[in-house]
């Protein structure tokens, strides 16, 4: 069984969505997934949820997925859900930067299966 029953996936870009939704399907265990595309529904939607694992694209409409992350971390205290930021920001000081929010794993935009396995794994497999 796996240890994450329940996932939101922030993510505008529809491919890397349908990418995740395919990568995710044939995972061992019953895994909720819902989609938000842009940081507003996000933060609602992780409130409303209380997701045990959020995939979350940095560069998002409306609000940015640095904000997103910060409201998780603001409104959502007692059960704080496991944060794996997915991003093809790549500036100067953005690894940097999302470690000091205190994400718990980030992969860089492209990326193949095996790494986002590799990033996955310790949140999906059996505690």
């Amino acid at each position: 069984m796996s240890a994450i029953r329940s996932m939101v996936i922030v993510e505008d870009d529809p491919d890397v969505v349908q990418f995740l939704q395919a990568a995710l399907a044939g995972w061992d265990g019953p895994l909720k997934m819902s989609i938000c595309t842009n940081g507003q529904e996000a933060i609602a939607t992780i409130i409303r949820e209380q997701p045990d694992l959020v995939m979350l694209d940095l560069m998002l409409p409306r609000i940015s997925g640095f904000e997103v992350f910060r409201q998780i971390k603001t409104r959502c205290p007692g059960k704080r859900p496991k944060v794996l930021i997915i991003t093809a920001y790549h500036a100067d000081g953005t690894e940097a930067a999302i470690e000091s929010l205190g994400a718990d794993g980030f992969i860089a935009k492209p990326f193949t299966l095996e790494e986002l396995y590799d990033q996955l794994r310790p949140f999906l497999e059996t505690r």
